[in-house]
């Protein structure tokens, strides 16, 4: 199911530059509301200024560090569903092209135990963070947009795993920097709402492991 999904996002992305392509070459229309004051390609607007949204998608985890190893399936657990991810952000569009953008992510939620005659297990693990990104976004024709971004996190890690009978016991609290990186594209909707497809991939660092999001990313550009 996975690689099914990751295939069909990916042809999705392929798709969507021909489609963007309209039949007579026009260039990418910015905000209709603005005028040739913004600078914005043949009079049309910048769309500067704040927005929201989010990203929904296939999350995915790599354990690269030996340090949580007895953590078993560190997966994000969001509305009951394995390997759902989500990331909320807001962000100020400097212009056409410059964007900041700051987000959350919960990249890690699981927790349980179980019982097997004398011995017992019980464990929880939890990581989430912030991020901060500088956006660069191309446009491309119709409405269409490809961006790429690059910045850092501060992530959060919270982690105890407890086996009855051995030796074998994590209680960890830790907050560490992570790095973020991250592509994409989007198209632009006239009433200021984008919609399309992103990746965005966080860094591991100690017990913070290496996160991948892949989904649709919904905005709203005031």
């Amino acid at each position: 199911m996975k690689f099914k999904l990751l295939f069909m996002l990916l042809m999705m992305c392929v798709s969507l530059p021909s489609m963007a392509r309209p039949g007579d070459n026009r260039p990418f229309e910015a905000d209709p509301h603005c005028g040739p004051r913004c600078g914005g390609l043949n009079g049309g607007g910048s769309n500067a200024g704040f927005y929201i949204g989010t990203e929904l998608g296939y999350s995915n985890n790599s354990q690269t560090n030996a340090s949580y190893q007895s953590i078993d399936n560190a997966e994000l657990n969001l509305f009951g569903s394995d390997n759902l991810g989500g990331r909320l952000f807001a962000g100020y569009r400097f212009d056409q092209n410059y964007a900041f953008e700051v987000g959350y992510n919960n990249t890690v939620d699981m927790s349980g135990n179980a019982t097997w005659g004398d011995n017992s297990a019980q464990w929880h693990y939890q990581v989430q963070g912030i991020d901060g990104s500088f956006i660069y976004n191309y446009p491309l024709a119709n409405h269409f947009s490809a961006f790429a971004k690059a910045g850092l996190g501060i992530y959060y890690a919270d982690v105890h795993d407890e086996y009855v009978l051995s030796d074998a016991v994590i209680d960890k609290n830790q907050t560490r920097v992570v790095g973020i990186a991250g592509t994409g594209i989007e198209y632009n909707f006239r009433n200021h709402v984008g919609l399309g497809l992103s990746a965005t991939y966080q860094t591991a660092n100690d017990y913070i492991p290496a996160n991948t999001l892949i989904g649709v990313r919904a905005s709203y550009r005031f």
